[in-house]
């Protein structure tokens, strides 16, 4: 129902591109959290890839109500950097008519880490009383 709230909306997460910049980590002599939780870097890499994440990943969260609705293993820093446009998305959401909010483009945003930076398509779904 387009009520004009962004409560309630349920809102798909994807991961469409994961970078990685040796280059920079190895001149800067850099290092990211997470080397220990994930595999070790590779011959040739400096530092390896980021250990949250995989292209194709999806979550789907649901904005409003009393609990945090970050997706459960979703990256701190990441959901911090990304969490003004779920609810950006979720806001539009909630002024599309019924059926409408699949024809949404989704919106791209990303997390903010310098050297291996997320790429993210946030989208608004339609629920499951309105489909």
């Amino acid at each position: 129902m387009a009520n004009g709230s962004f409560l309630g909306q349920r809102i798909k997460i994807t991961v469409v591109k994961t970078l990685k910049f040796d280059d920079l980590a190895e001149q800067y002599g850099q290092i990211r959290p997470g080397e220990n939780e994930s595999r070790e870097a590779a011959e040739g890499e400096f530092i390896p890839p980021c250990p949250f994440f995989q292209v194709g990943q999806e979550f789907i969260v649901r904005t409003g109500g009393s609990d945090d609705c970050k997706p459960k293993g979703f990256c701190d820093w990441a959901w911090a950097d990304i969490w003004k446009d779920v609810l950006m998305v979720a806001n539009k959401a909630g002024m599309v008519p019924d059926g409408e909010k699949s024809k949404q483009a989704p919106q791209f945003t990303c997390c903010t880490d310098g050297l291996r930076p997320v790429i993210f398509t946030v989208e608004s779904m339609e629920t499951d009383d309105e489909q």
